[in-house]
């Protein structure tokens, strides 16, 4: 790999800034337009893009490092009353001492569940 210099045509650009991704699962919505409201309420916070999918209850949204915190993205969701908590992931070393993410200790109750009622 060769490096371009801005006179080989390669004008460099501003630095691409860090970004870090928080995902919330949502409690309360009834419908889609509940999903739209809360995405509306999260992408009004400064440099948050954020997506809300009805089906899983969750909100993904991606800041700027720092920019906001997981505390703002819940309080702006329950300011327009649905509840949200950070979803939590847990990491298990798998045998080749790669870091494995697991679902959430709810995730698993909640399928453990669902098998029970199917």
């Amino acid at each position: 790999m060769t490096a371009t210099t801005a006179s080989q045509g390669h004008i460099p650009g501003p630095p691409i800034p860090a970004t870090e991704t928080v995902r919330l699962d949502i409690t309360g919505m009834t419908c889609a337009s509940c999903a739209a409201r809360i995405e509306k309420r999260l992408n009004k916070l400064d440099g948050v893009e954020a997506t809300v999918n009805y089906a899983t209850e969750q909100a993904t949204v991606t800041s700027a490092l720092g920019s906001v915190t997981t505390e703002q993205l819940v309080d702006a969701v329950t300011s327009i009353g649905y509840q949200a908590s950070p979803v939590v992931a847990h990491w298990i070393a798998t045998a080749d001492h790669a870091m494995t993410p697991t679902p959430s200790s709810e995730s698993v109750k909640d399928a453990d569940a669902q098998r029970h009622v199917d």
